[in-house]
């Protein structure tokens, strides 16, 4: 079984959220923190590392299928904070559009400031 296949098909609460961001491989980056039309608050994107930090990918909640998905993913050698806010953002506009947000910086599945 892979995290994909264990999460809930929906978006995860924000207490689901503050339990994954206690791991050191999986930490929460878009949270929506106020309901916003069909949106409800919770947590629709994650940053995923491999148990061994040799790749990395963002997943997130696609509305339409009702289920998680892989956004992007990369190498540990290909990966840049750029490239993952790039994926994000491109994954949240096409499928959230213009929605109150917080967006949490993760870096190998730690939070940063």
């Amino acid at each position: 079984m892979t995290l994909l296949d264990s999460l809930p098909a929906r978006p995860l609460t924000l207490d689901e959220g503050e339990d994954l961001a206690l791991s050191d491989t999986v930490a929460p980056l878009t949270v929506l923190t106020a309901d916003a039309d069909s949106h409800r608050r919770g947590v629709y994107t994650l940053f995923v590392t491999s148990s061994e930090a040799s790749r990395a990918f963002v997943a997130g909640f696609h509305p339409e299928q009702q289920r998680w998905t892989v956004v992007d993913s990369w190498d540990e050698d290909e990966w840049t904070p750029t490239k993952q806010e790039e994926a994000l953002a491109a994954f949240v506009e096409e499928h959230y559009g213009d929605v109150e947000q917080e967006h949490m910086r993760a870096s190998r599945g730690v939070e940063s400031e």
